[in-house]
């Protein structure tokens, strides 16, 4: 499960985001019938996340995604303030690398992710 925050106050602009199927699926190139690698494969895997986007489970009740008359517009402070996201690794015993990365979506391609630093989770 991967969650994403802004204004993470006390967890208030915390949302949790199911990637699972995204990660479990073959991306197979639809011309040579390969399955995708390197940043191809990155760039589908994105864009599809982001299709996930508004059936995130919001922590607060006070955010949704397009935000209401009662409701803060997630979307909007995200695009404006940015989001950090991180996954959970599950299971008995787990260590495994961890990332920090900024991305851009602004850009196209290669560059729209920035790692800033990697670390072991243990």
């Amino acid at each position: 499960m991967s969650c994403l925050s802004f204004q993470g106050f006390s967890g208030k602009g915390n949302a949790c985001l199911e990637i699972q199927a995204i990660q479990n699926r073959t991306y197979i190139d639809s011309v040579s019938g390969h399955e995708l690698t390197g940043s191809v494969l990155v760039n589908a895997m994105a864009d599809d996340i982001e299709k996930e986007f508004p059936n995130m489970k919001f922590e607060c009740t006070c955010n949704s995604w397009k935000g209401s008359t009662t409701n803060a517009c997630f979307v909007e402070q995200m695009s404006r303030l940015g989001v950090i996201a991180e996954v959970f690794v599950e299971g008995d015993k787990v260590t495994s690398p961890s990332v920090q990365a900024v991305i851009d979506p602004n850009i196209v391609g290669k560059h729209r992710v920035e790692i800033l630093s990697t670390h072991e989770q243990v």
